[in-house]
């Protein structure tokens, strides 16, 4: 996972591979939990969160750019 400060410096691109990435992981934890294989719930808080930070830099990044 990346600090704030550098998912702010990628572009579109590069926001989608990591979204796709953080995807998942969160769906991994999530399994691993449901299936008592790991019981550190609290991961899968953190990765919801980490998932929704980079919808909303890529929501932001899509209103400046011009619409077509």
């Amino acid at each position: 996972m990346l600090p704030l400060a550098e998912l702010k410096k990628l572009t579109l691109k590069d926001l989608a591979a990591e979204l796709k990435k953080a995807r998942r992981d969160w769906l991994s934890s999530k399994l691993s939990v449901k299936m008592n294989q790991d019981k550190k719930s609290h991961v899968i808080a953190g990765n919801k969160k980490y998932v929704a930070q980079i919808l909303t830099l890529m929501n932001a990044l899509q209103k400046e750019q011009p619409q077509k």
